[in-house]
């Protein structure tokens, strides 16, 4: 630390720590310890759990079972494929959000998959007008 630079007020330079080393990780020892005392944990986390520890139940299952995933429900929209204007099939897909033909989740997915393609539309019709743009220009 003989090369350690300080400015004239007695702050670090810039690019020079006081700590060159920097801070001694706690979490390896932690783990270490943890590990050393695994089979005794999952014993008394078991253990707790039996006795009805709600907080120890979870653990245990969340470690035991995957979460479950949504399935994908398959939609039928009638008329959904001869509407032409995205609105027009927004306007579907809320309807039979109201009517509870579909759920609110598949329908707020609908909803995102209309608004993800409106946006590649309006790339597309951009890239067009651009090269005429560039066509016209040169």
């Amino acid at each position: 630390m003989s090369d350690v630079v300080r400015d004239s007020s007695g702050r670090w330079m810039k690019g020079c720590s006081g700590n060159p080393n920097g801070r001694p990780s706690t979490s390896d020892a932690i783990r270490k310890k943890i590990l050393e005392n695994d089979s005794d944990l999952i014993t008394k986390v078991i253990t707790m759990a039996k006795d009805g520890d709600i907080q120890a139940l979870k653990f245990c299952l969340e470690r035991i079972s995957a979460p479950l995933k949504k399935e994908h429900e398959k939609v039928h929209l009638e008329g959904f494929r001869e509407v032409k204007d995205l609105k027009s099939k927004s306007d579907l897909v809320l309807n039979a959000v109201l009517s509870g033909e579909i759920s609110t989740d598949v329908g707020a997915s609908l909803t995102k998959t209309l608004l993800d393609h409106l946006k590649i539309v309006e790339v597309c019709d951009l890239e067009k007008r651009i090269e005429k743009l560039e066509q016209k220009n040169n």
